[in-house]
């Protein structure tokens, strides 16, 4: 029977008179398996030399198909193809090796019509029979040759558990106290069951060995000492399935003899890594010589083991040694020898780490600080110590966390320097208060990576100067110098500010004779705050047109009947006006502790206009002075000058 060009196809459980339909189904299914294994196929035998006297082997049939038990793709096992009346297979596949298909096979039939026929080949026509694991799985009959036949496979098992592989010991023969490697391989018929395995050993006249595992699929098993015998160990593997089935295959391992056998050396290490410049055991009395005949006599170490010259450091079967400092991993190593003539020796080794156990740094954040309105903020963690240092650790970072976010992001280093504006961003947002207190925190870390923590805080100083002058004289003393954090003169044609270099009792002297440029127009400015220390004092007194300590113009905030009044004023004559002048303007809602802003513009005309906390709208006061003296306007004078007087000198960030 032929179908389009294929020979027949046939199907386990399905009738002969299908046979094309299922046969074109399979063959759009697995075109590109065929394909790969026809190529394949035909490449091999185009590697037979083509004598021109030989007999040339036909070309094989192929006999595919999908693999199902139980109504499940079974991706294990393997397919093979017997003749009818033959017991051996003429064509085996290990299902799983089809990559793309794992439950898929290809049988790669070998055809041969001529005669005398050649074993182990198959001819059209005849009848033979397909397997899957032994057990008979469909009939087919071979195709023409060359061909390709598709038949799947679907077979309903019993639930049982099935060996796939194993089990199987590596090596098969090991000497006395070996090692050998077991695996296994097992599945369900049913499937969804999960397998366990569980290992026993049985040496008859010895011990068992031990598995070091023996609830692993694949464990190591360490022989037994044979003595002057072989031992034949037979190794057991049960496997269940959790559900009453079980199996229990077996392997055999043959444990040679000793003959003449070395003696064993082993030890332990306690601890195997110590703290730095700590001591460690060394205790070697699970050593054995596997001849009874002999004995281990002698027990040597060498702490410090290059691989090649044995050092003996210290002898015996118990022993204790220190590294000192070293932090580096060492080699520790035992030669045993026995009571033999020549005596016979072995010798076992094992790393051991000195220093190696991390002991947590000491974090010490330093303090507590303090910071003024424009000064730099020096903060310092040098203090910190690792104590595994002398062992080769160190401290390898230091993080500070100044915003108190309990994130150390904001300063890096033993010894970080924070100008002003940085330090105030971070402790207080911009808004420090004066003599509050703020936290900080540093973490450092080791090479290692263990890490501590430590708590500081930062006193903030923002009252940077204060002085009420109680020698009741005006600034043009000849000892007065300017000692504020700022101060600023504007002008027409000139601006000049000076900064103190010592924020809390100033570093900057303006003698009486330094004379400012003078000025026909200008602007004053200051920044006041009230202060509680000085609140029956004037606050932040402007002197704008200073003649001599008698006679002066200024600008101040005063406390005036428990009124906080704004005060334009002048002391002694400049110009025509008469002596103590004054215009005032009670302010309401004003703060102690907040800053206030001070503008004085000054005319040729001699007006003043007095802004106070904003230079927008209306003055807050105004008045029209005289001029100094004939042919001058303002406040302008041969020794005039503007200088602070009775002020208290705040950071910015009290303002609100």
């Amino acid at each position: 029977m032929r179908c389009s060009g294929l020979t027949r196809t046939s199907r386990a459980g399905l009738g002969e008179s299908t046979a094309c339909e299922h046969e074109q189904i399979g063959q759009e299914r697995s075109r590109s398996v065929r394909a790969h294994y026809l190529t394949t196929a035909f490449a091999l035998i185009a590697l037979i030399p083509a004598l021109a006297h030989a007999l040339v082997p036909e070309p094989p049939h192929l006999i595919r198909g999908a693999v199902t038990v139980n109504g499940e793709a079974r991706a294990w096992g393997t397919v093979s193809l017997r003749l009818e009346g033959s017991g051996e297979p003429i064509a085996t596949f290990v299902l799983g090796t089809l990559p793309g298909a794992a439950n898929d096979y290809v049988l790669i039939v070998p055809m041969d019509a001529l005669a005398p026929r050649a074993p182990g080949t198959a001819r059209q026509g005849e009848a033979a029979q397909l397997y899957l694991d032994g057990v008979a799985a469909a009939a087919v009959t071979i195709g023409e040759r060359g061909g390709t036949q598709t038949v799947d496979l679907a077979l309903s098992a019993a639930h049982g558990i099935v060996l796939i592989r194993g089990p199987t010991g590596t090596p098969s023969s090991v000497p006395s106290g070996g090692a050998v490697y077991l695996d296994v391989e097992a599945a369900d018929t049913v499937g969804g069951h999960t397998l366990s395995y569980s290992w026993s050993a049985a040496c008859p006249g010895a011990e068992d060995g031990a598995f070091d595992n023996a609830l692993s699929r694949a464990p190591v098993w360490s022989a037994p000492v044979a003595g002057s015998l072989p031992l034949n160990c037979t190794l057991t593997v049960t496997i269940s399935d959790g559900e009453g089935l079980a199996i229990a295959p077996s392997v055999i391992v043959t444990v040679e003899p000793s003959v003449a056998p070395d003696p064993v050396a082993q030890f332990v290490a306690t601890p195997e890594t110590t703290l730095c410049g700590g001591q460690m055991a060394f205790d070697a009395a699970g050593s054995f010589h596997s001849n009874p005949e002999r004995a281990i006599v002698l027990y040597e170490w060498d702490f410090d083991y290059g691989g090649v010259t044995f050092d003996v450091e210290a002898t015996g079967v118990v022993t204790t040694h220190g590294y000192g400092t070293r932090g580096t991993a060492a080699t520790v190593a035992l030669r045993v020898s026995d009571d033999g003539s020549p005596a016979r020796s072995a010798i076992a080794t094992r790393t051991v780490y000195p220093g190696g156990e991390n002991r947590a740094p000491t974090a010490v954040a330093g303090g507590p600080y303090a910071v003024s309105s424009g000064g730099t903020l020096a903060l310092d963690g040098s203090g910190s110590s690792d104590p595994d240092a002398a062992c080769g650790d160190a401290l390898a970072s230091w993080d500070w966390d100044l915003d108190a976010d309990g994130v150390y992001d904001d300063a890096t280093g033993p010894q970080p320097l924070l100008a002003w504006s940085a330090a105030e961003a971070l402790l207080c947002g911009g808004l420090c208060v004066h003599g509050a207190s703020y936290p900080i925190g540093l973490r450092v870390s080791d090479g290692r990576g263990a890490a501590a923590v430590a708590a500081g805080s930062v006193v903030v100083s923002l009252l940077i100067y204060a002085d009420d002058f109680a020698n009741g004289t005006a600034k043009g003393d000849p000892d007065w110098l300017v000692r504020s954090g700022a101060w600023t003169v504007l002008g027409a044609s000139a601006a000049k500010k000076y900064y103190a270099s010592d924020p809390l009792r100033g570093g900057l002297s303006v003698a009486k004779t330094t004379k400012l440029k003078a000025l026909r127009t200008g602007m004053l400015e200051t920044k006041v705050a009230l202060t509680g220390s000085f609140a029956s004092y004037a606050n932040g007194a402007l002197i704008f047109g200073y003649a001599s300590n008698t006679r002066y113009r200024y600008v101040r905030l005063q406390l005036v009947q428990g009124v906080w009044k704004l005060v334009l004023g002048q002391v002694g004559t400049l110009g025509a006006d008469r002596a103590g002048v004054k215009k005032t303007k009670p302010l309401a809602g004003l703060k102690l502790g907040r800053w206030y802003r001070i503008w004085v513009d000054v005319y040729e005309t001699g007006r003043v206009s007095v802004y106070f906390n904003t230079r927008t709208g209306t003055p807050a006061l105004t008045y029209p002075f005289k001029a100094a003296w004939a042919g001058k306007t303002g406040y302008q004078a041969g020794t005039a000058r503007a200088y602070f007087d009775n002020f208290a000198a705040w950071d910015r960030g009290v303002l609100p």
